[in-house]
């Protein structure tokens, strides 16, 4: 009785790992589809870690750019409208 519970315990595990492998295929599969979408080559770990930075710092800059030319409008926006502004200031 004990034995054929190890048995069953064993084949279990085994259909487990079998699946956690297609899965881990799958999901490589679908990440290798999506980086290729985004012109992303990367072969290793490595290669995509450096390239997830570039995006990150890319991302950082194109806010930055946003932020500003936010200002940029408002500014003018503020400007363009001067004098009744001001008169509401006042």
């Amino acid at each position: 009785m004990l034995q054929e519970r190890n048995q069953k315990l064993k084949s279990r595990a085994a259909q487990l790992e079998k699946q956690i492998k297609v899965l881990i295929d799958d999901s490589v599969a679908l990440l290798k589809a999506r980086m290729s979408e985004l012109g992303i080559n990367a072969s290793s770990p490595g290669d995509l870690l450096a390239k997830a930075k570039e995006i990150v710092l890319r991302h950082k800059e194109l806010q930055a750019k946003a932020s500003k030319l936010q200002a940029q409008v408002h500014m003018s926006s503020f400007f363009s409208d001067g004098s009744s502004n001001l008169c509401q200031m006042m």
